[in-house]
């Protein structure tokens, strides 16, 4: 399990994984989802368009979409055998990878005219 970098005041690491309580939680007037909420978020995205590539500026959430990017560059950072920023644990990742959560996403970007 990686664990979250010690800090003296609450994060972006905190509110980008959310935390372990299973509850939202609010910071400097800005509410955090929890890691469990974000994951239904996910699977409700995913039971509408039929994938979990959120993008990274969805507009109906877009916050979503910046939460799966977050989760993404831990995972990298975690096979590369860096200390990530924001907790994912072991449970998180067998958890995305069962409802069919993509690690990498390639962006296409489409030709100028």
């Amino acid at each position: 399990v990686v664990r979250q970098k010690q800090t003296t005041s609450t994060t972006a690491t905190q509110s980008t994984m959310g935390n372990r309580t299973g509850r939202a939680h609010s910071v400097a007037g800005k509410t955090w989802k929890s890691f469990d909420e974000r994951l239904r978020d996910l699977i409700k995205f995913k039971k509408k368009f039929g994938h979990c590539n959120v993008p990274r500026k969805f507009v109906e959430d877009q916050s979503l979409g910046s939460w799966c990017n977050n989760v993404r560059f831990s995972y990298k950072q975690i096979k590369e055998g860096k200390q990530p920023h924001n907790t994912l644990s072991t449970e998180d990742i067998r958890r995305l990878d069962n409802i069919g959560f993509q690690w990498r996403v390639r962006q296409f970007k489409t030709p100028r005219s």
